[in-house]
Formats: structure tokens, sequence, C-alpha cells
């Protein structure tokens, strides 16, 4: 079975020219920041718009418009001399093929004479070195030796100017992107978007929000290049992916059935599916069947019904009856924190947890708790950060949003306080690091506890 992720297809189809972001840096962004940040709130708003499909919608309609006027062009040059003006290729699109529907054939029209155009002019260099060694009474080749020395040359110069044809470098699709935030088209509640986004794309980063609009809208240049040989499509945590990267993979697999396999718990990232609905819209209601699989193998009844609790309205989970402690709910003093945690890891390693996980909110924090504790427990600890390739056994110090999909025996908590975890999208985050644990949980927190964690009956007075 052919795999690959969303991430790699983004930098596989950009990353050449660009840095994606990823989206863990992303909900790094969005945990680190400040809610009265103007960035942040822009951010925000600008997230939720550019992964709807109502931005697909405007990238549709920003396309039809560049038919038109406004399509940006690049000259071949070598070094300050032009040697294909931008304004020639203007006129070949807007004149000359203007009788073609689609961008994508102008485009592949323009490419074969730039191609034939750069051919006749590498020839006319070719001569012109020929000749200019024939005449340098220095040079003692035979003829033959410098028409080779000719040919190398000239290719030598127009080898990256074919190359730029080839890959459609003569037209400037980021200056493009960039410019839709400051047209027309964007609505008035967007400006502010519009502003904050072409801050943002002035160098050589492209934030993850806007990675596949902008893969989407090369592709209106390039072609889809649809893979239809694909019979069948499965796509694991559905419940990261937005509206406009199912419809996008859904363009890219046009003849595909789809298997789409997540879990709406633990959908951690901001403006992702948040229910079935957005499939129903994608494929047809009358076209899907939705299988609810609602037993959970992993946690004992106790942490499943405990962990019931954070969300507002939890997707129906049943535990198989298997039982154990109840989750223990903490409160330490910061300067505390970390002893205490010392020594509950020390109490489930002796009684017997083969996996062990410090769970934090984030990256900064992970690191501050790794190094409280990595010399004072006395077992194999270990730092996982986004870039860590494999697992070892021992206890890890994770961010929540990389523990999904992993388990461990025990979980710690390591500071659930309400400075913490308060905002409204980090409720399923915290749902994510609880449900973690197989056997043991343990919540820490310093202050007063986030407002999402419930009390066990056990704790209630």
């Amino acid at each position: 079975m052919l795999q690959t992720t969303f991430q790699e297809h983004l930098d596989r189809e950009i990353g050449k020219t660009y840095v994606v972001e990823d989206n863990y840096d992303q909900l790094e962004y969005l945990l680190s920041h400040m809610e009265s940040d103007t960035d942040y709130q822009t951010r925000v708003k600008g997230i939720e718009w550019k992964t709807s499909r109502e931005f697909m919608s405007l990238l549709d309609t920003y396309a039809e418009q560049l038919k038109r006027k406004g399509l940006m062009f690049r000259s071949f040059s070598v070094r300050d001399k032009v040697l294909i003006s931008s304004d020639r290729l203007i006129t070949l699109f807007y004149r000359d093929y203007a009788e073609e529907p689609s961008i994508e054939i102008r485009l592949k029209k323009i490419k074969e004479w730039v191609l034939g155009e750069l051919t006749r002019l590498e020839e006319r260099v070719q001569k012109n070195r020929f000749r200019k060694l024939v005449e340098n009474p220095r040079y003692m080749g035979t003829d033959a030796e410098m028409k080779e020395e000719s040919r190398r040359g000239a290719k030598k110069i127009f080898a990256p100017l074919r190359k730029q044809a080839q890959k459609l470098g003569f037209i400037n699709i980021m200056g493009m992107y960039r410019r839709l935030f400051a047209s027309s088209l964007i609505p008035s509640q967007y400006k502010d978007v519009g502003e904050f986004t072409q801050r943002m794309l002035k160098g050589n980063l492209i934030p993850f929000e806007d990675a596949t609009p902008f893969l989407y809208f090369k592709k209106k240049f390039e072609g889809m290049n649809a893979i239809n040989r694909m019979k069948q499509v499965f796509i694991d945590e559905a419940q990261d992916y937005s509206p406009f990267q199912l419809e996008y993979i859904k363009k890219l697999f046009p003849r595909a059935k789809f298997t789409i396999l997540g879990d709406l718990n633990q959908g951690i990232f901001h403006a992702n599916m948040q229910s079935y609905e957005g499939i129903e819209h994608l494929f047809g209601e009358s076209n899907i069947g939705i299988v609810r699989m609602i037993k959970s193998y992993r946690s004992t009844s106790e942490i499943v019904e405990f962990t019931r609790g954070i969300l507002k309205h939890p997707e129906p989970v049943e535990p198989i009856g298997r039982h154990g402690s109840a989750p223990r709910i903490i409160s330490v003093e910061s300067d505390e924190l970390a002893t205490r945690i010392v020594e509950s890891a020390t109490e489930l390693l002796s009684s017997g947890a083969e996996s062990l996980a410090v769970i934090c909110k984030n990256a900064d924090e992970t690191k501050q708790a790794y190094e409280a504790l990595k010399d004072r427990i006395h077992e194999p600890i270990h730092l996982i950060t986004k870039d860590t390739l494999s697992f070892q056994t021992g206890v890890v110090v994770i961010p929540a949003y990389l523990a999904k999909g992993l388990e461990f025996d025990g979980v710690i908590l390591y500071n659930a306080s309400r400075e913490v975890y308060h905002r409204e999208q980090e409720r399923k985050l915290l749902y994510t690091a609880c449900t973690r644990a197989l056997h043991h949980l343990y919540i820490f927190h310093t202050g007063e506890p986030s407002p999402f964690i419930p009390v066990p009956a056990s704790q209630k007075s």
C-alpha cells in the first residue's frame, strides 16, 4: 500500500522553493501566544477562513479573473540582458492564445513557444561564440573542437532558462497569491487578514494555513495532475484535516472511493473537521455510510468515564469493562511540582508500569519539564520532539499533540492548571493527553485546576 502524509505531499509539491510550516508549528504558535495579541487574533481568524470551502471558491473566482487580466510573468534574462520579456509573454497569453479556455492550456502553449525561442537564441549564441573563437589567434583548436566548445558554452547559459520554462518559472505564482490579499475580492471583514498575510508571505516561509490554498492555486497553472488510477484512498486521523484539505484530496483522486478514519474527540488542530456534516457535504449524504466504533480498548473504565467529562459534547465511548484505580488530581505548589512528579513516577515504575509519559502542553513546557526531571528520575528519560524518529523504553517527556495515537501504562500530566489550559480550543488537547493512559492517570496542577477537569466522584465533598 502506498503511504504518505499530507505534510510530505506539501513539501514535495512546494517545499523545493519555499519552507512550509507544519501543523505542529502552527499549533505551537496558537498554544504559546496570548489571546490579547492582535496578530494572534488575526491569524486565528485567517486560519478559520483559509481552511474553509468558501476560501477555495474565492481562489476559483480569482483564477477566472486572471484569465482576463492580471497574470504576473517573469522575463527570461541572462545577467542584465532580457532575452524574452514579460510583456511578450503577456501578449502571448492575452492575445495570441486567448481563444484557449483554460489557463493551463495557454501556459502549455507559451512554454512550447518559449522553448522554441530559447533553442533559436541558443543556436545564435553558439554561432557567435564559434566565430569569436575562430577570430581569436590565441585559440589553437580544430574546427570540431571550437564547435564543441561553443556548444558547451551556449548550453551552460541556456540550461537554467530551459529548466525555468519547463517548470513554468516564468509565472510569478507567489506574487499573484500575495496580490490576492490586497485585491477587491477580499471581503471587508477579512481586510486585516489580507494585510497580515501579505506580511507573513514576504519571506521564504509559507504558514501552514496558506500551504494547501497556495498549492491549490499553483495547480490552477500547472494542472491538477489528478491520480485517476487510484481506486481506494484511506485517510487516517481525519479529524486533523480541514474542509479545504479534504476537498483538495478529493480533487486529487477523482475516481477513488474513500475510507475516512478519525476521532472527533481528538480534533486538536484549529478549524479542522468538527462534525460529520463536512463529510456529507463533500461526498453527498446519499453516498456515504458512517460507522461509529465506540468500544475503547485502551483505558480502564475509570479513565474513560473521567475523560468523557472533559468534553462538552463527546462522541460516545464505551469501555470494555477493564477496571483500575481512579485518576488522581493533585494540587501542588510550584516549587514542589518537579519533586512530587518524581515521587509519582517512581511509584508507578516500582508498581510495574513499563511505559510512562510525562505529558506537557507545548514544546517549551516539555523542555522545562525535561530539564527539571532528567537528573532526578533513576530510569532512562527521553525528551520527545517533532523531530524524534523513534521511541525508547523508560520515561518520556512529550508535548500533548505528539502523544496523540500513543499509549502508556501511566500518564502524568505535568501541569493542568487554569493558567495552562483555559482556552476552549485547549479542551480537546487536554482530553487527548489524558486518554493516553492505559492504567494510571495522575493530573498535577499548580494554583487553580483547569476548568475543563471534572472532579471525580471520589474527590467530591
